[in-house]
């Protein structure tokens, strides 16, 4: 009793690792945009169709996500909040950004210094 003084504690901030990515689409004002997203791998389109922005769609992703379109001047993607680029790898005029989470993931752990065997993601030591 009596003692008035306080005891320091070190404390050390663990990442955690990401449980999804954020992925958002924005069609400009004005502009018609025809668009179709893929969750998952699905042959079947989450979203098809043409819309007038503005319109903003956001997903969070935890598997993988397929965007394509005919007018990449008319939408700005983002992933995590920072902008990604479409291409039009077989230059058929359609332009797609392809995304997988493990890869986002797997990209964290690595500048973490967590890759190969971390106990980050709730499994255990092998």
């Amino acid at each position: 009793p009596g003692s008035a003084g306080t005891i320091e504690k070190e404390t050390t901030v663990v990442p955690i690792a990401p449980t999804a990515a954020v992925f958002t689409y924005e069609v400009a004002d004005g502009e018609d945009c025809y668009l179709e997203i893929y969750l998952d791998g699905s042959s079947t389109p989450t979203v098809a169709g043409t819309y007038t922005g503005p319109k903003r769609g956001t997903y969070d992703v935890t598997g993988a996500l397929s965007f394509v379109t005919s007018r990449p001047g008319a939408v700005t993607l983002k992933v995590d909040g920072k902008a990604v680029e479409l291409q039009d790898d077989n230059n058929d005029g359609d332009y797609v950004y392809n995304m997988d989470f493990s890869e986002i993931l797997a990209a964290w752990k690595e500048e973490d210094g967590q890759a190969a065997g971390g106990l980050d993601d709730g499994s255990p030591a092998s």
